[in-house]
């Protein structure tokens, strides 16, 4: 949390220091026309980027892996974000540059949420009079998983025709920062039973809900390997490249040794470089 906080802090006040801050000296200071500033003058660019991820883990889990009758969890969802550095450099001479090499260094939060109900199935409650019976009832799984990773990406941009699109496609490599894991199993019905564990779980909510695990990912992988595929749009502003993009990337690693569950995400953000 404290990490996400200090990137909400610095990545605003890294851009305003990189658009107030003058370039470096080169062709384009020395009297060029905008003409010809527009016409790249270097073949690098350098800036931030940032934007906002949607989610979608793919994932085969269960509340209780031990237990034929507990339901798997569906694909799980949620929003987050990326933030990082971005650089572009272009394989043609400027003025006919129509491919570039595109690599993104960013920090990347993939949270996603889980749930499924069963509607009816034996559950072993405690009752009002304080007897354990076998009774009907309808329960619901949850689960929370927080994500967060160092990812780097290398990007094959091709413009299309003479326009101003681009399709980028490449693959990624991250580094987990964190992969925790939040399990929860709540009794809806009846109302008048409470849930027992023995000395197994934690039990919250008068003790209508258990807490099957509250912490680390289990066996999660230190990297995480991926293929990313995008359209994105340039426009240029005197020595500033906008680029606004969207893009999938698809996990081609698992989260965890020991758990199917894929770390994929549609994104939506912008690069602002600026020539050097």
């Amino acid at each position: 949390m404290n990490t996400r906080i200090a990137l909400t802090m610095t990545v605003p006040a890294a851009i305003a220091v990189f658009c107030l801050t003058p370039p470096s000296l080169s062709a384009t200071d020395s009297g060029d026309t905008p003409i010809s500033i527009g016409s790249r003058a270097s073949r690098w660019y350098l800036g931030p980027v940032a934007g906002q991820n949607q989610n979608f883990h793919s994932s085969g889990f269960k509340s209780f892996s031990n237990d034929a009758h507990c339901p798997t969890f569906p694909t799980g969802e949620a929003k987050g974000f990326y933030a990082g550095l971005s650089v572009q450099y272009f394989l043609q001479p400027p003025v006919r540059a129509r491919t570039s090499i595109i690599a993104r260094f960013m920090y990347d939060n993939r949270p996603a949420s889980y749930a499924t109900h069963c509607e009816s199935s034996l559950h072993r409650v405690r009752t009002p009079d304080g007897e354990l019976r076998e009774l009907e009832a309808m329960t619901r799984h949850e689960a929370v998983v927080d994500y967060d990773f160092l990812n780097l990406e290398l990007l094959f941009n091709a413009m299309i025709g003479s326009s101003k699109f681009g399709i980028t496609v490449g693959p990624s490599i991250g580094y987990t920062l964190q992969a925790d894991l939040e399990q929860v199993f709540k009794l809806l019905r009846p109302l008048n039973a409470e849930l027992e564990n023995g000395t197994l779980y934690e039990l919250r909510d008068n003790n209508r809900t258990l807490v099957i695990q509250d912490g680390a990912f289990p066996a999660s992988a230190n990297w995480r390997i991926g293929l990313t595929a995008g359209l994105l749009y340039e426009h240029q502003v005197g020595k500033f490249l906008f680029v606004p993009h969207i893009d999938y990337d698809y996990a081609l690693s698992k989260l965890s040794a020991v758990e199917n569950l894929r770390v994929n995400a549609l994104r939506a953000g912008i690069d602002i470089r600026r020539v050097f």
